[in-house]
């Protein structure tokens, strides 16, 4: 990997209520402002994958997942980064989710998430769990 190749570990929580999941809009500031996500972040230097999921879900929804597992992993390049993006299945959580950074927020179907404007690297993600849902 040349030097000037940064990896970052990104977390992101699939948070699901029935068969419906928790997406997130990119709020007006930040980079791809106003496509739409799974909400998360990135994990801290020497910070666990697990401890960043559950501040990154404080800190963006006030929501504190209680349970909680690895669904897949995904490497996604760009011109002087790397991402390696973990995405886990939040089943339950504690809390109501609230905007906290000024985002939009909506409970969605993931075949209907589907037509919003999807960062690149959550639409294999929402397809997959579109299928895994269906299957239910």
């Amino acid at each position: 990997m040349p030097e000037e190749t940064k990896l970052l570990k990104v977390v992101a929580g699939i948070v699901l209520r029935g068969r419906t999941a928790l997406f997130a809009q990119r709020p007006a500031g930040k980079s791809y402002a106003g496509q739409w996500e799974f909400p998360g972040g990135k994990a801290e230097p020497g910070e666990c994958l697990c401890e960043a999921l559950q501040r990154e879900l404080m800190e963006e929804l006030r929501i504190r997942p209680l349970k909680f597992r690895l669904w897949k992993a995904i490497t996604k390049s760009y011109t002087r980064t790397r991402i390696r993006l973990y995405f886990y299945i939040i089943p339950e959580f504690e809390g109501t989710p609230n905007a906290c950074e000024g985002q939009q927020i909506a409970w969605l179907l993931p075949q209907h998430a589907l037509d919003l404007p999807l960062l690149a690297a959550d639409v294999p993600i929402v397809r997959a769990l579109a299928f895994e849902i269906e299957r239910c």
